[in-house]
């Protein structure tokens, strides 16, 4: 433990989860990479590339920051947007034996990590995202479509199916393929056994896909939302999300969903909107 000024940087362990936690719901849908993985794998790293060190900065006595740099390489930072705070995060996740390849948080205080990272000279070439972020109350919410595909949860029979679809949404995003087919299949089977995987089917090709991908008491976050470019324009996209918003809210009991999409993707914005999606904020996306 160090001080800094009025500040002490120190390892979130065991004893302080539930101050950590406490400070991370004040945001919950800029927090819930962070919430997710404190719940899935606990505040230290562990085998899976999504487990990592959790850290925090009390100032004053108060929690002022939470972040975790995974073993995979993203660095999750919530700092209640203070960017004043991105020095002391940036030599904190420095001096670990991971080297950064991403950093995800609010707007602000994210995209302050992640320019003094580019000024340290720790990065090469970079991709950033300013992404809209919306929720969507499920209590409110009445998901109607017209059937325009065989929509459903997917479960482990269809990783042939869905791994190829998969790869092509990460090139289309630009975001690398990483780990070998088999880590892929082990991840996708223990989340969609968990049913927290949807798809469309047409002459049974999967054509789109939709996601559960963090997940915080009744609160979950929306991801990998994407249809071949051959069949978009036909509301397939709109029928996964439907399906996936009813199945939150009546399988999974779910209470909010939140998700976030390029201010530039017009299409995807005006289909969240037409579901009910609010916007809340906005959340940086760096690679």
């Amino acid at each position: 433990m160090s001080a800094i000024k009025n500040q002490m940087m120190v390892d979130i362990r065991d004893e302080a989860l539930s101050e950590a936690t406490s400070f991370l719901e004040r945001s919950p849908e800029a927090s819930l990479f962070l919430l997710s993985k404190l719940r899935e794998f606990g505040p230290r790293p562990g085998p899976s590339p999504y487990s990592g060190n959790f850290q925090g900065i009390w100032e004053n006595g108060d929690l002022v920051a939470v972040f975790c740099l995974t073993a995979g390489g993203n660095l999750h930072v919530q700092s209640g947007d203070r960017t004043d705070l991105a020095r002391a995060i940036v030599d904190a996740t420095k001096s670990q034996e991971t080297p950064i390849r991403a950093v995800l948080g609010e707007w602000q205080s994210s995209k302050a990590v992640w320019d003094l990272l580019r000024a340290d000279g720790c990065l090469g070439d970079t991709v950033a995202w300013k992404e809209v972020l919306y929720r969507l109350n499920l209590a409110d919410s009445v998901a109607r479509v017209t059937a325009v595909a065989d929509v459903r949860m997917l479960t482990g029979h269809d990783h042939d199916r869905w791994e190829p679809i998969c790869a092509a949404f990460q090139h289309e995003t630009g975001e690398p393929l990483r780990g070998s087919r088999e880590e892929r299949k082990a991840l996708f089977d223990r989340s969609s056994a968990r049913g927290h995987w949807w798809g469309a089917f047409e002459h049974e090709e999967l054509v789109s896909i939709a996601a559960v991908i963090a997940l915080h008491a009744r609160i979950a976050q929306i991801g990998a939302v994407f249809t071949i470019p051959e069949r978009r324009r036909r509301g397939i996209s709109r029928a996964v999300m439907a399906r996936l918003i009813l199945d939150a809210r009546d399988v999974h009991r779910i209470a909010r969903l939140c998700l976030f999409t390029s201010e530039g993707n017009t299409p995807a914005r005006q289909l969240y909107e037409s579901l009910g999606f609010e916007r809340c904020g906005h959340f940086g996306w760096f690679l």
